[in-house]
């Protein structure tokens, strides 16, 4: 009987010293890091996910939602919007059924977290990163645009974090329209002339998606 009280001890410490060592272990493992700001960074993600999501579903007249009311956008194609109810009517301009554009996607990735700036009613957040847009166009082709974009975002009057500027750009040089008119003017012999002929046709798909409503972004 004795050896087996003294042997259920032994065990019983053996336990204790084990679970002992655990909790150390655990006390021991770094806490896990929180990344400064992360109310701001969360609520700009949320915010960045929602427009795209509107322009990728084409549900254009949800944008407002997103964007300052005192917002300066500069397009892929080069149009100023200064207001939000001019962004509706810039998409249904070029993109939709019996437009230029069938359909697009959009996606944003920032390179890095939002920087912020100044205090109270005047802090304001700085971001930067690269873009993909997607294009189906009407004439069959499919194109893949990379971009890059600059935004600056700020609270509105209710608190809430909206996109207050934004420049989105491509590559003139490096695109896949000019490889497409690349390809087609070496294939037919006109290699002589691809540069002046490229960047002119470039110019004119710019100007494509710039027709209609000129006025609608202001």
């Amino acid at each position: 009987m004795k050896p087996m009280i003294a042997r259920g001890r032994r065990i019983a410490t053996v336990l204790l010293l084990l679970l002992t060592l655990m909790g150390w272990a655990q006390a021991q493992q770094p806490a896990p890091t929180i990344e400064p700001n992360h109310e701001d960074h969360e609520a700009l993600r949320a915010m960045l996910k929602g427009a795209t999501t509107a322009i990728n579903e084409q549900r254009f007249a949800d944008l407002p939602a997103y964007f300052h009311p005192q917002l300066r956008v500069t397009t892929v194609n080069q149009e100023i919007i200064v207001k939000p109810e001019g962004l509706e009517p810039y998409f249904r301009s070029w993109v939709g059924p019996g437009q230029y554009v069938k359909s697009m996607r959009i996606s944003l990735e920032a390179d890095e977290l939002t920087e912020f700036y100044g205090t109270g009613d005047s802090r304001f957040g700085i971001a930067r990163g690269k873009g993909i847009e997607d294009y189906d166009l009407k004439d069959g082709r499919h194109l893949v645009l990379p971009t890059r974009w600059t935004a600056t975002v700020s609270k509105d009057a209710g608190g809430q974090w909206k996109i207050m500027a934004i420049h989105l750009g491509a590559n003139f040089y490096d695109n896949p329209i000019v490889a497409q008119l690349q390809a087609a003017l070496t294939k037919f012999g006109l290699g002589g002339l691809a540069g002046g002929l490229v960047l002119g046709a470039l110019l004119g798909y710019l100007l494509g998606l710039r027709r209609g409503k000129k006025v609608a972004a202001k």
